[in-house]
């Protein structure tokens, strides 16, 4: 019998340099204007790395990854484990461990870290495990008393940023913060009445520029940044025949549907993953420009913006990244 080693590989493309945000008012993301045109990584990139995961620490797929002083990669992977790596990919130690003891969580697909602490906030079913750097597991925060069911998490000072997913219009809450004692500070309630879908809503729900904290989901016509107090408009869908109605909520072969699957955020650009007509594809949004533009992709195989800086694998955005003050746009190849 033969051996085979697979190792997950992590790419990573360097963006554009670039000096400000960009501004987005007035933006309205209406596929039925998008441009069709093969996006090109060069577009928007000068420069892809390969980083192959160490086979020593072996994963199915992973999650999430953030960047920790510039030097560590913390990734959350399945089977339930999140683990620190250097930026060579090395496995360096795990952050815990999967059980039902003291310190050990159920669930860890969703994490997020304190800069500032150099703390890392594993969200659990009903709680919330706080690490150190070296993975020691410090304290918990208690949920239950919150009544929702959390999918995502963000830290933002002295705040945490919890988010629920709204499946069929079952969510207690779009969003909430508390401190890092668990008391609630602010909250906005999901107003989506009940509904029967053989449809999966599931998305990333959050996407962060910097500082900046933005929720979405599949159902509201609005993308919202947010702070501690308060939320605005960030960007806005515009009424279509495209969008989740009651009356297509079950139609499983609504092809006009644009259904987003996660959104990423750069100074200059927004991405959109998507679903429609039965096939993936890629939007572009060129703040400058106020034009999107649309990738819709010929083949499983071929997901991504088309990789014309060395002609290897292309880069399907999954998630930003801001390593000392450089942007990039990151993804995961899983080894199966």
């Amino acid at each position: 019998m033969k051996n085979y080693c697979v190792t997950t590989l992590f790419i990573l493309a360097t963006l554009l340099s670039c000096n400000t945000n960009k501004t987005v008012d007035d933006i309205m993301i209406n596929p039925d204007e998008f441009i069709d045109k093969e996006i090109k990584l060069s577009e928007f990139a000068e420069d892809i790395k390969y980083i192959p995961l160490s086979s020593e620490n072996p994963i199915r797929f992973t999650h999430t990854v953030i960047p920790i002083n510039d030097s560590l990669l913390c990734i959350a992977a399945s089977p339930q484990q999140i683990s620190m790596y250097d930026i060579q990919g090395n496995f360096l130690y795990d952050i815990g461990k999967a059980g039902k003891g003291p310190g050990e969580y159920k669930y860890c697909m969703k994490f997020s870290v304190d800069q500032i602490q150099n703390q890392i906030y594993v969200l659990d079913r009903q709680s919330i495990l706080i690490y150190s750097i070296k993975g020691n597991y410090i304290r918990s925060i208690n949920l239950s008393k919150l009544g929702g069911n959390f999918s995502a998490i963000e830290c933002e000072g002295k705040n945490i940023f919890l988010f629920e997913n709204i499946n069929c219009g079952y969510a207690k809450y779009n969003w909430c913060v508390i401190n890092k004692e668990g008391k609630l500070i602010n909250a906005k309630l999901n107003s989506m009445p009940r509904f029967k879908s053989g449809r999966s809503f599931a998305s990333n729900l959050k996407f962060r520029n910097g500082s900046t904290i933005c929720y979405w989901n599949s159902f509201n016509d609005t993308i919202f940044s947010l702070s501690r107090d308060d939320h605005n408009v960030r960007y806005k869908f515009a009424e279509g025949l495209f969008r989740f109605a009651k009356n297509n909520a079950d139609n499983l072969n609504a092809k006009n549907i644009f259904t987003p699957i996660s959104i990423q955020e750069t100074r200059d650009y927004l991405f959109i993953n998507y679903f429609s007509n039965k096939k993936s594809g890629l939007a572009m949004l060129d703040k400058l420009k106020k034009t999107f533009y649309n990738y819709k992709y010929k083949a499983k195989t071929s997901k991504g913006a088309l990789n014309d800086l060395d002609g290897g694998l292309n880069l399907e955005p999954k998630q930003y990244l801001l390593i000392d003050n450089n942007e990039y746009l990151s993804c995961f190849i899983n080894a199966y």
